[in-house]
Parts: C-alpha cells; sequence; structure tokens
C-alpha cells in the first residue's frame, strides 16, 4: 500500500496534507521554539527602520514579520500556517529534486525507496511553524533544483541573499563550500581561480563581519569568540537534550552532530523517531561509503556533489562547536542532511547500474 502510495501521481497533494498534518500538531502540544519570539517581540513596534537600520539574522526576521504580526494583528496559529506553506515550497522541490536527480536502477524505481525520506518527520516538523528553518530549506531547495536543472546561474544566485540575510554565517559556509568545490572540480586556468578565491575570501570576510554584527560583537579576538562559544554551551547544560560536544574530539564532534542519538538514546517518542532517522542516515552513509571504497579508483565526482560535501563537513564543523542540544542540532542539520541524501542515494545508484561511469 505505501509503494502504491509513493507512486501515486497524487503523492505530492498527500503530502501537503501530511506536512500540514505537523503544523497542527506543533500547535496543539506547543512545539513552535522560537515563534513566539519572531511573532510576538516587542521590539517589531519600533518601525521599520528605527530598531535597526540594516537588519540581519534575528532582526530580518522581526522586519519579515513587522507586517502580519504587528500591523495586521494576525494571531500566531495563521502565521504557522504561512510558514508551514513556505516549508513545504522547499519540500516539494526536495521531491522534485529526488525525481530529477537520482537515476533510478529499474529494481529501486520499482519500490520507489527514497521517496520514503520525504515522509521522515523531522524536516516536517522544524518546517512547519514560524522560524528560520522554513525559509532557509526553501531557499536551500530552491537553489539545489535549479542547478541540476541547470538553470541561469544569475537568477539562482539572488536566492542566496535571503540566506545572507537570515543567517550571514550559513551564507558565509555555503560560498566558502562553493569557492572551495569551484577550485577542485573545475578545469579552468589559474587565473580564473585566483579571481574566483580572491572573490570569495571579500565576501566571506564580509559575511563573516555580518555575523559579528549580529551577535554584537564589541572586539574581534579570540578570546571573545571563545567566550562567545562557551556562553552557548552555558545555555544548553540545563536543557534536557544537551549533549557535551565541548568535550568530544573533533571525529566524535562530527558523529554525534549527524548520527545521534539513535533510537537507544531517546527519551520520548519524538526522540525516538528523530533517533531512527539517524540511523537510516547512519545506514545511508556506511552503504555509500562501501561503495566509494570498491570504486575509488574511477569515481569522478561533480562540482555538485564536492560542494554538498564540502558544505556538510564545514557546516558540522561550525555548528558542533556551538551548539550541545540534540534539538538544536537537529533542527539546524535539516538545511543540509536532505541534500546529502539525495547525492549519497545517486552515487550509489549510479554505482550499481555501472561502476565505471559515475557523473
Amino acid at each position: 500500500m505505501l509503494i502504491s502510495l509513493l507512486k501515486n501521481r497524487y503523492f505530492p497533494l498527500f503530502l501537503f496534507f501530511y506536512h500540514m498534518a505537523f503544523t497542527v500538531a506543533v500547535w496543539q502540544l506547543g512545539l513552535q521554539a522560537d515563534s513566539y519570539f519572531y511573532w510576538f517581540n516587542k521590539e517589531t513596534s519600533f518601525g521599520w527602520l528605527q530598531y535597526q537600520p540594516f537588519p540581519m539574522g534575528n532582526s530580518f526576521m522581526l522586519y519579515l514579520n513587522y507586517v502580519p504580526a504587528y500591523l495586521l494583528r494576525i494571531p500566531l496559529w495563521v502565521g504557522d500556517l504561512i510558514y508551514s506553506c513556505i516549508g513545504f515550497t522547499g519540500i516539494f522541490y526536495w521531491y522534485l529534486s529526488i525525481q530529477k536527480y537520482i537515476n533510478f536502477t529499474p529494481d529501486f524505481k520499482r519500490l520507489q525507496l527514497p521517496k520514503l525520506l520525504l515522509l521522515f518527520p523531522s524536516l516536517h516538523l522544524w518546517t512547519s511553524f514560524v522560524g528560520k528553518e522554513a525559509i532557509l530549506f526553501s531557499l536551500m531547495s530552491l537553489i539545489f533544483y535549479r542547478i541540476i536543472s541547470k538553470k541561469n546561474w544569475w537568477f539562482t544566485a539572488l536566492f542566496f541573499i535571503p540566506i545572507v540575510l537570515i543567517r550571514p554565517h550559513t551564507a558565509a559556509m555555503i560560498l566558502a563550500a562553493a569557492v572551495l568545490s569551484f577550485l577542485l572540480t573545475y578545469p579552468t586556468r589559474w587565473w580564473n581561480k585566483l579571481i574566483v578565491a580572491i572573490c570569495g575570501l571579500l565576501i566571506g570576510i564580509a559575511a563573516i563581519y555580518s555575523l559579528l554584527y549580529t551577535a554584537n560583537f564589541q572586539n574581534i579576538d579570540i578570546s571573545s569568540i571563545k567566550q562567545y562559544i562557551q556562553a552557548h554551551h552555558t545555555v544548553f547544560k540545563d536543557t534536557p537534550s544537551y549533549v557535551p560536544m565541548e568535550e568530544y574530539s573533533i571525529p566524535w564532534q562530527l558523529f554525534t552532530f549527524y548520527f545521534r542519538p539513535i533510537a537507544a538514546e531517546s527519551l520520548d517518542l519524538l526522540g525516538w523517531f528523530y533517533g531512527l532517522e539517524n540511523m537510516v542516515f547512519l545506514g545511508l552513509f556506511l552503504i555509500w561509503s562501501y561503495f566509494l571504497i570498491l570504486n575509488y579508483k574511477v569515481i569522478k565526482i561533480s562540482f555538485l556533489q564536492v560542494f554538498i560535501f564540502v558544505l556538510a563537513l564545514v557546516y558540522a564543523l561550525v555548528y558542533a562547536q556551538l551548539y550541545s542540544n540534540f534539538g538544536i542540532i537537529a533542527r539546524t542539520k535539516i538545511l543540509v542532511t536532505p541534500f546529502i541524501y539525495i547525492i549519497q542515494i545517486h552515487i550509489i545508484f549510479q554505482l550499481i547500474k555501472n561502476p565505471f561511469k559515475l557523473k
């Protein structure tokens, strides 16, 4: 029955109502996380230009919600529905990316296994209410889909601007991964690569400065950054889902960020489902690693594949230093893990189909 549903042409419609069910559940269970801050913060009453002339980060979210939340007095549950629709846009483009990018073998096409990823709860949960993740994931999905569809790059780049405004440090990581992947994969002259590297460095410095600006850094030095990181960990120590990331080695930080908690570590039903997702992701990673080891001599991966994995590495290295709570980590990593899934499954299917030709 499930396979028939995944094959059905009305599956996207089912997926929409499935996603909206999470919005209802979030509202009933009171799991809106930062929604109250973004919707009811009194600083929005200061006006568009009086609070902060150049809004970034949380300030940008307050500006974005100024008209519906403050001027129109739209209730939060309507805001959740609006953001949920935005989040579903990203999920729908992720669905289109699976359809377009993964080259199914006949057996796997019959089983429709990759579409099961669309039913995993965590992505639907964190994109179903007022928050940054609904917007950011939709932007990431649009960019990913346009890249694999080979759309105009300049228009695709426009989707990057809101990411800079909403989460400048994430934008800096995306840019760093894109520049490094270009330097590693594109067969162009050295001076072209030098120009790209310099431009990327300048934009990256601007993005990092924007991050420090939004974090209200008074002094930009190593000690201030360490204090900032320590303050994050101190806040998380009293939470139920605290995990001592600051005490782990870097390899164990990376493992914890992407694969923990497993189901056996979870304390409630929601955590159990999340742990099950992590176990599936770990299994997929092991299968992908197995095929890479067997075929490493003939593999030639593309810019997009290098970009996603470099981004995944940089993303985990940075956020593992900042976040020591499983719930926050779960919310944070949904911006990259869905695209890692697609790339890994694409590579696995290609190697199953033809181990001597991987594009």
